[in-house]
């Protein structure tokens, strides 16, 4: 295990952040990922389409990159490198808003830090806020120079599998762990007036009127409309 969050000295409730997550071409290695087996997620319900499709199949290969597209037999056409120097920089900001919770309204912070508000203050920073030039030797300041000219590092479709994997690997305490949002396949009815099926987006699986749980994945879809577009407009 890399290097972890420890309590600052006579401030158990303020962490130091390690220095070596801030040294880019250290935190750009995969082999310095936290969970390079990708436990934390297998309780996740699209961790089966792992290989195939789905958010977990695309943070994998994000934080991995073209060798594990390979690995799993899919034909590549471009190279993608691995980026886990993003679950670094969602790290590191997401220690600095526990550390400073003046830096957040009180209504938010009340609530609870989730993953993709993290991943929403990480894209509006300074990179240097994050991979501080006293850490980077030439080649890697040359590297998180070109970091600068992009407008987002992460991309916040990931924020909540990015949480999961900081609370269980960072060294945070359990009573300062970041909100984890609920995940589960999102589920649609059909909108033709003459099909009118429920089925999930993900595993294709459908309910057809008068099948014994169309009822519950019909709710199920409606609660899943509500409670976004709630988050949108409430936050």
């Amino acid at each position: 295990m890399p290097a972890q969050l420890t309590p600052k000295e006579g401030d158990p409730t303020k962490y130091l952040v390690p220095d070596i997550w801030k040294r880019f071409i250290w935190a750009r290695d995969f082999i310095n990922y936290p969970d390079p087996e990708h436990q934390v997620l297998k309780e996740e319900y699209d961790w089966k389409f792992k290989d195939d499709k789905g958010v977990v199949y695309g943070y994998i290969n994000h934080v991995e990159g073209t060798e594990r597209l390979l690995k799993v037999g899919r034909e590549v056409s471009r190279k993608m490198p691995a980026k886990p120097f993003t679950y670094y920089a969602f790290a590191i900001g997401a220690a600095y808003l526990h550390n400073n919770p003046g830096a957040i309204r009180d209504v938010r912070a009340e609530k609870g830090i989730t993953g993709a508000f993290v991943v929403n203050y990480v894209n509006s920073i300074d990179v240097y806020d994050l991979f501080d030039p006293r850490y980077n030797d030439e080649s890697g300041e040359q590297l998180v120079k070109k970091l600068k000219q992009k407008a987002h590092i992460i991309p916040v479709t990931y924020g909540a599998l990015l949480a999961r994997v900081f609370n269980a690997t960072s060294g945070i305490s359990k009573q300062h762990h970041l909100l984890v949002e609920p995940r589960e396949p999102k589920i649609m009815v059909c909108p033709n007036p003459n099909c009118q099926c429920a089925f999930e987006l993900l595993s294709k699986n459908f309910w057809e009127p008068g099948d014994e749980d169309y009822d519950m994945k019909r709710e199920a879809s409606y609660s899943q409309h509500t409670y976004r577009k709630n988050r949108d407009t409430d936050g």
